[in-house]
């Protein structure tokens, strides 16, 4: 809720419970809690400003290759995927 109050709401994609199938080139493990896609580098770069002053933690997904999730997914963190 505190980003689409802030966000004009095509500027972003907020998902929840995403498989890591979708995510990943090697498409094992769990679910992600929270991923965030964000469509140009300037809002990317407000966002990520606003969710370290609210101090709710990022973790930074680019392709998704080399990466692997663990089965029990990923919880409590907010994935950041830029698009």
């Amino acid at each position: 809720e505190l980003l689409t109050s802030l966000f004009p709401q095509n500027s972003f994609r907020l998902c929840y419970n995403v498989s890591a199938e979708k995510l990943t080139t090697c498409a094992v493990g769990g679910n992600a809690l929270c991923v965030l896609e964000v469509y140009s580098k300037e809002v990317a770069t407000e966002i990520i400003s606003v969710l370290f002053a609210h101090r709710i933690p990022v973790k930074f997904l680019g392709n998704g290759s080399n990466v692997v999730f663990p089965d029990y997914g990923i919880s409590n963190i907010l994935l950041f995927k830029y698009v």
